[in-house]
C-alpha cells in the first residue's frame, strides 16, 4: 500500500471572490446588484439609443453659400410677377439648375390664366378753384412715386388721362365701416383709412363695385409701422364667372395718404393714368425627378412659388423658398432613394395659387393615387436680428414629431442652428400657399414659412434680409423628412 502524499491547496482568483462574496452582507449584496445592473443597462441602452436616433434619419446637407449665390441671380433679375418675361425666365433659371443637379424627367409645364399686368401707374393730386369746375391755374400737381408712394391692388382697372375732365373728386370714407360712406363715393374716387378691421382686398373691391365706385385708394396707417407705413401688394381673387370692372385701386403709404386727405379738404382732385391691362398670360411651373432606385409610381414632392408681387424683387417671398427647394434638390440628387422625391417651382401664387391649382388640376389621378406627401416652401428665411422665429405647420400628427426630432438632431449637429427656433404644429394646412392646392385630394401636407421680413411684399424686399443660414435648418429639416419618407413608404 502506498504512503499518502501531502498536497498542499492553492487558492484561485474566483475561490477568493466567493470567499470575500460570502462575508459581505445581503445589503451590501442588493446594493452591488443593483449598480451593476444599472450600469448594464447605460451600456445595453442608452448608447444603442442614442445611435438609433443618430441612424433614423439620413441629414440631408445644405450649401448657404450656393444658395445664396443663387439669391443673386434672381436679385438681378428684378420683380418676377406671373405672366412676365421676368417670370418665364426664372423658371428657366430654375430647369437649368435642376438638369445642372441630374434631375430627371426636367421640364416645365405652361397654363393660360386670365391675369393682369402693370404697365403703367401714375397719380398726383391737383389743386382746383372753389366750386371743383376747374383746376387752380398757373400751378401743377402734386405727383407720387410708384411702388414707394402707392402701389396697385389685385385686378386694378386702368383709367386714362386726357385732360382735367379726366380728374376724380375724392371722398373721403373714413375707415369704411357705415354703408353711406360706400354709396356716397358712387362715381368718385373713395379714399379709406385702413385700421385693425379693415377686410381684405377681394371684399374691398366687390363692396367698391357694388357701389359704383371710380377709384378706391387705401391709406396705409397700420401697416409696416417699423419700416414706414410703406404700402404693400395684395392680390384680389375674383372668380371666373364674376364681372370685371374697370376700377383703379390702389394701396398709398401713410405719408402720401395724409398728403392726399388734407389736399382732397382743399378742394383738389386726383389724377390717375393707370394702365393696368388684362389678358390670357402664360404660368409657369417647373417640375423635376431624382428618381427612386426601385420601381414604384409612389413619391415625395417638395414644392416652392418661383413668382414674385410685381413691385418688389422678392428676395424672401419667396426667392427664399424657391433657392431652398433647389438647394435641397441639388443635395438629394447625390442620394440614391428608395421612391422618388418630385420638385417644383409654382408661378402664380400671388395672384390666388394659380399654378399649384393648375397642375393639380391636371396631374389630380396621378396625385390622388402616389402622392405621399406635398413639403411647401414660403418664405423659409428667418430674420433672427429682429428677434424673430419660424414656423412649419402639418396636416399630420406624426410628421410633427418627425419634424421636432429632425430640429433638434440638426440642432446637435451644428451649432449655428441653435439660435434659430422653428414651431411644429398641427392644423388644417388650407391657407396661406401652394400646399392648400393639394387639400382638395385630401393628401398631407406641410407649409414651412420663417418669419418673412418686415418688407414683406413692398419695393424694400431685396437681398439685403435674406439669411441663408436659417435656409439651411429649413432646407435640412424638410429635406431630411422627404428623404425619410422615401425610404420607409
Amino acid at each position: 500500500m502506498a504512503e499518502e502524499e501531502n498536497i498542499e491547496v492553492i487558492e484561485g482568483p474566483t475561490h477568493r471572490i466567493k470567499k470575500v462574496w460570502r462575508k459581505v452582507p445581503l445589503v451590501g449584496k442588493l446594493a452591488l446588484v443593483l449598480v451593476i445592473i444599472l450600469l448594464l443597462a447605460g451600456v445595453m441602452f442608452s448608447a444603442p439609443v442614442k445611435s438609433v436616433f443618430k441612424e433614423k434619419y439620413h441629414l440631408i446637407p445644405f450649401d448657404s453659400q450656393r444658395a445664396y449665390k443663387d439669391h443673386q441671380w434672381f436679385d438681378r433679375l428684378g420683380a418676377r410677377m406671373t405672366g412676365t418675361d421676368a417670370e418665364a425666365q426664372g423658371a428657366e433659371y430654375l430647369a437649368s439648375q435642376f438638369e445642372d443637379a441630374g434631375l430627371k424627367d426636367v421640364h416645365i409645364e405652361e397654363y393660360q390664366i386670365m391675369l393682369f399686368e402693370v404697365k403703367k401707374a401714375e397719380v398726383s393730386v391737383m389743386p382746383y378753384l372753389p366750386g371743383g369746375a376747374v383746376p387752380k391755374p398757373m400751378t401743377s400737381p402734386t405727383g407720387f412715386t410708384h411702388k414707394s408712394d402707392f402701389v396697385v391692388q389685385g385686378f386694378s382697372g386702368s383709367h386714362t388721362w386726357s385732360d382735367f375732365r379726366d380728374d376724380m373728386t375724392i371722398y373721403d370714407m373714413g375707415n369704411g365701416t357705415t354703408n353711406s360712406s360706400w354709396s356716397n363715393a358712387a362715381g368718385k374716387c373713395g379714399l379709406l383709412h385702413n385700421d385693425q378691421w379693415t377686410p381684405g382686398d377681394t371684399q374691398l373691391y366687390r363692396r367698391a363695385k357694388e357701389n359704383g365706385l371710380a377709384c378706391l385708394a387705401i391709406h396705409n396707417r397700420v401697416i409696416h409701422a417699423e419700416i414706414g407705413y410703406v404700402p404693400l401688394f395684395k392680390g384680389v381673387y375674383i372668380t371666373p364667372d364674376e364681372t370685371y370692372v374697370e376700377m383703379p385701386f390702389f394701396m398709398m403709404s401713410k405719408s402720401m395718404g395724409d398728403t392726399v386727405s388734407a389736399a382732397a379738404k382743399n378742394g383738389s382732385k386726383l389724377r390717375l393714368n393707370f394702365d393696368v391691362p388684362r389678358s390670357m398670360r402664360t404660368i409657369h411651373v417647373t417640375v423635376g425627378d431624382v428618381p427612386g432606385r426601385e420601381a414604384s409610381d409612389h413619391y415625395v414632392m417638395l414644392g416652392a412659388h418661383s413668382d414674385t408681387v410685381y413691385n418688389g424683387n422678392g428676395a424672401v417671398d419667396n426667392t427664399a423658398g424657391t433657392v431652398t427647394v433647389l438647394e435641397i434638390a441639388r443635395n438629394m440628387a447625390k442620394e440614391r432613394p428608395k421612391r422618388t422625391v418630385r420638385f417644383a417651382g409654382f408661378g402664380g401664387e400671388e395672384e390666388g395659387l394659380l399654378g399649384s391649382n393648375a397642375y393639380v388640376h391636371a396631374h389630380a389621378q396621378e396625385i390622388k393615387d402616389n402622392l405621399l406627401f406635398y413639403e411647401n416652401l414660403d418664405m423659409t428665411n428667418i430674420d433672427v436680428k429682429r428677434g424673430y422665429g419660424g414656423w412649419i405647420g402639418t396636416n399630420d400628427n406624426a410628421t410633427a414629431e418627425h419634424y421636432r426630432a429632425i430640429q433638434e438632431l440638426a440642432k446637435q449637429r451644428d451649432d449655428r442652428f441653435q439660435k434659430y427656433d422653428i414651431a411644429i404644429t398641427v392644423g388644417d394646412m388650407n391657407s396661406g400657399s401652394d400646399q392648400a392646392a393639394f387639400l382638395y385630394l385630401d393628401k398631407h401636407v406641410c407649409h414651412a414659412a420663417g418669419s418673412g421680413s418686415l418688407e414683406y411684399h413692398t419695393y424694400l424686399d431685396d437681398i439685403n434680409h435674406i439669411n441663408t443660414e436659417s435656409e439651411a435648418l429649413f432646407g435640412e429639416i424638410l429635406g431630411t423628412y422627404a428623404y425619410y419618407l422615401a425610404e420607409n413608404d
